[in-house]
């Protein structure tokens, strides 16, 4: 890599999953028994679509940015405080604290997001959205997103177990689904866009930042599947 070239410019990652006795796509409850998200999926030759266990997109991502800010910190990448804090709103956060964020020549989108770029990992990598003074609104969408993780038609096994919430009255008894089987799983990182400036179609961070954001991106996916946070993989 020289100071003029990254050598990446998209990764997408497909395959199985074998996740025992989780509960991470339960979706609230009727009555007292919880629910687990389902998808309906077709394949060719069925005659009905087939109605099968699943995870979101979504979880997977948050189990994913939690193992991103652990490793950031620990690599020593540069992060805004709500970054440092984990707080949802990132860089938002810096901002709603009244934190020196922007300087008085930061008057535009451009020189605004310059900034979050160079200020905050996780708003990069992550995404963000914030509305600052004067009504602009600075956005920018993740560089890496997952898809339903989707079981395996007859390969996934959901259970329901009896619990109790004791206190001081009478206990209050609830079902929970645990799930166990192979889940199908895809993801996407726009690598290129890591420090990328969309206003002035120029990078706010040099190569040499943008490889070792990538390195602890690639890290976060990892742990995402060694230790999900909530499954025996």
């Amino acid at each position: 890599m020289t100071k003029t070239n990254f050598p990446v410019y998209s990764i997408s990652v497909s395959g199985t999953l074998s996740w025992q006795l989780h509960a991470l796509n339960n979706e609230g409850n009727e009555g007292n028994q919880s629910l687990t998200r389902r998808y309906y999926i077709i394949q060719k030759g069925m005659n009905e679509p087939e109605y099968v266990n699943g995870v979101s997109g979504d979880m997977l991502k948050h189990i994913q940015a939690e193992h991103l800010h652990r490793i950031a910190i620990q690599e020593g990448l540069t992060l805004s405080e709500g970054g440092k804090q984990f707080h949802p709103d990132r860089i938002g956060y810096d901002l709603e604290k009244g934190l020196a964020v922007f300087t008085q020549s930061d008057t535009d989108l451009t020189a605004k997001t310059n900034q979050v770029l160079q200020r905050c990992t996780i708003s990069d990598l992550e995404g963000f959205m914030v509305t600052v003074k004067g009504g602009q609104t600075l956005k920018r969408e993740s560089v890496i997103e997952f898809g339903a993780a989707v079981g395996l038609p007859t390969l996934v096994k959901t259970q329901s177990y009896f619990h109790a919430k004791y206190g001081t009255d009478n206990p209050t008894p609830y079902n929970v689904q645990v799930s166990s089987g192979l889940y199908a799983t895809v993801l996407n990182i726009e690598a290129f866009r890591i420090g990328y400036n969309p206003h002035n179609f120029s990078y706010s961070i040099d190569p040499i930042e943008r490889k070792k954001r990538l390195d602890v991106l690639l890290k976060s996916v990892l742990y995402t599947y060694l230790q999900p946070n909530g499954a025996i993989p």
